[in-house]
């Protein structure tokens, strides 16, 4: 399925959706909440989306729970390297309180003519291996562009 988006100054609207989950693609185990988030705990689970107008794209994303979970960014096809503490990730939940939903940038200085897709996938183990496991899922709200 082809998924399309057209990027305003403040935010991506839609152009043609998938068949439930939004203006993206999710592929993994995952529940769409009665907001239209992704919640999502399983390591591989992708969320994916293309879109046109924009030159930086942001996702807005909050997490249950306080273990840290990492996620690779795609933008065509390239990796988007993080911080100089996460060696194989783009960005972390370190430091996210639960609950609270963060704007986490994705991809930068893209032209704004060209097609662009971009790609984040969940690299982390859910937690199962406590003592009194808990929950500890992510919820992906929105593509942000501008």
């Amino acid at each position: 399925m082809k998924v399309a988006l057209l990027c305003t100054s403040t935010a991506i609207a839609l152009a043609a959706h998938s068949r439930h989950e939004g203006p993206w693609q999710v592929s993994g185990r995952h529940r769409v909440g009665d907001d239209g988030s992704v919640d999502f705990d399983h390591p591989g689970v992708t969320i994916s989306a293309r879109f046109i107008g924009s030159s930086k794209v942001q996702a807005l994303m909050s997490q249950v729970g306080i273990v840290m979970n990492t996620f690779v960014v795609y933008c065509d096809g390239m990796w988007q390297k993080g911080p100089a503490d996460l060696h194989t990730a783009s960005f972390s939940t370190s430091g996210w309180s639960a609950g609270v939903k963060h704007l986490v940038p994705l991809c930068e200085g893209l032209d704004p003519e060209r097609e662009h897709t971009v790609t984040i996938l969940k690299a982390t183990e859910a937690q199962w291996n406590a003592a009194h496991p808990e929950p500890n899922h992510v919820s992906f709200h929105k593509f942000l562009g501008s």
